[in-house]
C-alpha cells in the first residue's frame, strides 16, 4: 500500500508545481508531451522504453586557448562516451570564440542501474540573467535537489541577452550515494526520473536537431514529457534555439 500512496503523492506534488519553467517553448503544445510543468503528470508503464544515460560533452569548432570545450564529467570519459559512439544532438554558438559548437550525448538502448546515471534534471544560468532557465525538478531553482550533483555540460551564447550561459546536468553516478528522490520531501523511489533523449528547435529551423531516440522533435512515448532546459543562439541561423530533455517518472 505504501507504494500506491507514494506514487499518488508524487503525482499530486508535481501536478501542483505552478506554471511552466522559465523560457518555456512559446509554440503550441504538441501531443509528444511538450507541456507545462503544471500539467498532470503520468507515470511510465511497463511497455515504455528505457535508456541508460551516460552524460554528455561539448566541443567547440574552434581549437584554441579560448575554446568552450567540456569533457563528460558526469561519467568521466573525456571527449567521448564510456561505452558507445557519441551522438551529436545539440548545436549552439560558443560565447568565447564566436564559433559554433556541438553537444554530444552518451546513451545505451537497454536500461540498467549499473550503466546509467541517476538523473535529476537540467538547467541553464545566463551570465546576464535573461536566458536563465531553472531546473523543473527542483521547483525552478538553478540548482539540483539533494543527492544530485551539478555537472557542467556546456557553455553557450544566449540569444536574448547576448551573454554567455552555463548549462548543468543534475546527476549521481552509479557508485555515488544519493539520487533517491527528485521531489522535495517525498521519496518517490530510487532513481525516479528516466531520461528519454533530447532535442532542440530553432526559431528559424536551420539549427534544429531531432531526438536521436525518436528521429523527430518528440519524446519516446506520451508518458515522457519534454521539459525545456536551455535557450541558445543557433550558430548557422543566428536565431534563438530552445532545448528540451524528455523525462519520464518511474512508478514505485
Amino acid at each position: 500500500m505504501r507504494h500506491s500512496t507514494t506514487s499518488l503523492a508524487c503525482l499530486l506534488f508535481l501536478a501542483g508545481c505552478g506554471g511552466a519553467p522559465d523560457g518555456a517553448d512559446p509554440s503550441t503544445p504538441e501531443p509528444t508531451g511538450e507541456i507545462s510543468q503544471g500539467s498532470f503528470i503520468v507515470l511510465l508503464n511497463s511497455t515504455d522504453p528505457r535508456w541508460s544515460f551516460q552524460g554528455q560533452f561539448q566541443r567547440d569548432d574552434c581549437r584554441n586557448f579560448w575554446s568552450d570545450d567540456f569533457a563528460n564529467d558526469a561519467w568521466p570519459s573525456g571527449y567521448t562516451c564510456p561505452f558507445t559512439t557519441p551522438i551529436p544532438e545539440g548545436r549552439a554558438m560558443m560565447p568565447e570564440t564566436g564559433c559554433g559548437g556541438w553537444q554530444y550525448l552518451c546513451e545505451q538502448s537497454a536500461f540498467s542501474f549499473f550503466n546509467s546515471l541517476k538523473f535529476g534534471g537540467m538547467y541553464q544560468v545566463d551570465d546576464c540573467g535573461a536566458n536563465t532557465i531553472g531546473n523543473a525538478y527542483n521547483n525552478g531553482a538553478t540548482s539540483c535537489t539533494g543527492g544530485f550533483l551539478p555537472r557542467r555540460i556546456g557553455r553557450v551564447k544566449a540569444p536574448e541577452s547576448g551573454c554567455g550561459a552555463w548549462q548543468y546536468l543534475c546527476a549521481a553516478r552509479t557508485n555515488e550515494p544519493g539520487g533517491h528522490t527528485v521531489t522535495q520531501g517525498i521519496d518517490c523511489g530510487l532513481n525516479t526520473l528516466r531520461w528519454g533523449g533530447q532535442y532542440q528547435k530553432d526559431d528559424c529551423f536551420g539549427d534544429s536537431r531531432v531526438n536521436p531516440l525518436t528521429g523527430s522533435y518528440s519524446c519516446p512515448s506520451p508518458r515522457y514529457f519534454a521539459v525545456q532546459y536551455g535557450r541558445v543562439l543557433g550558430p548557422e541561423t543566428g536565431c534563438g534555439v530552445n532545448q528540451f530533455v524528455c523525462v519520464g517518472i518511474e512508478p514505485h
